[in-house]
């Protein structure tokens, strides 16, 4: 970790507030590359210093953050949550908050919440936000009540979709205390191509496929992603359309079995799985049609980047997909679970080619609209200055009583 005065530039009358950004790894996910698309943003407003601290400083996204943040990340690697050395690192947090002089504390994720939260309980930090991206669904009992307890130690909860936030509002977390403000789509993820024409697609490994093609991009971490659903619609589809390939884009320890399954569908010369896509536009641009068979979700970068690429989607109904797309406008909702849905609706995609465009074109509006890094950027920003000025009436309160 680098010394203090190294993290942001010194405290002077009217300088900026500092904002503090902690995610768990660079590693290629979904929470992490939109915590570092936002403190891209902030940092380049101009509006806010920024400092970003991580778990594990090493994975590819570490090149996305601005040079200037990437110069100064801070390291607080865990080995287990609940150990000693947290409990060191703990108070290493704490003397960064207070030597930086840090505002506001942003956590993204299930151990940066509770390591962010825990660690600013006891300092002068004012404004505390974690950031709860999931269903409670894909936690154990455990898990979930340690996290909730993170959470109550927050001053605000941000959730990527209202599905998220009625979680939490069920738990009786206070109404006032949690908001939505949904992921955002920069624009070099945004492809221009519209053609829908078949053609060969090269995914760097030798892959070769011509003809009708279907995407998933799902990690192999969780078994939510529910991969054996896309499966064995997949092998429904082929029963149709033997032509038809399918593109299952993801890296992590469930893949091999995965293969096996596939395998034993009969689906060896149909399904490819090439690993982690560093284009996922390039990707998109070759395929006709794309698919999320998740059981839970909260709100999918995949299905946004489908859209931003002009391609319809067919995607189970779980979290918040459903207020990603719109039912029979940007694609089609099915039932979790339901490969005999998913099937009938990939397959009527895949023979009406105006319908792909109509639905494609459809949801890139949708994105460009709705999902832009400006209003992700307004909506934190106005956050935070709303929590900071109800940070400075509780400091007013507490020193008057």
């Amino acid at each position: 970790m680098f010394p203090f005065p190294r993290l942001t530039p010194p405290r002077t009358l009217g300088s900026p507030p500092h904002v503090l950004h902690l995610i768990n790894s660079f590693a290629d996910g979904g929470t992490e590359r939109q915590a570092i698309q936002l403190a891209n943003a902030l940092a380049d407003s101009g509006s806010w210093n920024v400092t970003v601290a991580v778990h594990d400083g090493d994975g590819p996204l570490r090149e996305l953050l601005n040079p200037d943040l990437r110069q100064r990340v801070a390291a607080f690697p865990l080995i287990r949550v609940l150990s000693w050395y947290t409990l060191t690192q703990a108070q290493e947090f704490r003397r960064l908050l207070e030597g930086a002089q840090v505002d506001i504390v942003h956590t993204h994720g299930f151990y940066p919440n509770i390591f962010g939260m825990a660690g600013t309980k006891w300092s002068e930090v004012g404004v505390r936000i974690a950031s709860k991206r999931e269903s409670v669904s894909l936690r154990s009992p455990a898990r979930a009540a340690l996290e909730r307890q993170a959470l109550s130690i927050a001053t605000h909860v941000v959730t990527n979709c209202n599905a998220v936030r009625r979680e939490l509002l069920d738990a009786r977390f206070e109404d006032d205390r949690v908001s939505t403000i949904y992921n955002a789509v920069t624009p070099d993820r945004m492809s221009s191509h519209v053609d829908l024409d078949p053609m060969p697609f090269d995914v760097a490994t030798s892959m070769r496929i011509d003809g009708p093609c279907v995407a998933m991009i799902a990690n192999f971490h969780h078994a939510a992603k529910d991969h054996a659903t896309m499966l064995r619609a997949a092998r429904r589809v082929v029963d149709v359309a033997p032509d038809t390939q399918f593109i299952l884009a993801g890296e992590g320890p469930l893949r091999d079995e995965v293969r096996q399954l596939a395998a034993s569908l009969g689906l060896e010369r149909h399904v490819h799985l090439p690993g982690r896509c560093r284009y996922v536009p390039a990707l998109l641009e070759r395929v006709h049609v794309c698919a999320l068979s998740s059981r839970s979700e909260g709100f999918p970068n995949a299905i946004l980047e489908y859209m931003a690429a002009a391609r319809p989607v067919v995607a189970s109904d779980v979290g918040g997909v459903g207020e990603a797309m719109v039912e029979g406008t940007t694609g089609y909702l099915v039932p979790a679970g339901d490969d005999r849905a998913m099937a009938d609706r990939l397959l009527r995609l895949l023979g009406d080619a105006p319908l792909r465009r109509q639905m494609g074109e459809a949801g890139r509006a949708r994105v460009q609209s709705e999902f832009t890094m400006v209003r992700q950027l307004e909506a934190t920003a106005a956050l935070y200055r709303s929590e900071l000025k109800r940070s400075a009436a509780r400091r007013l309160y507490s020193k008057s009583h």
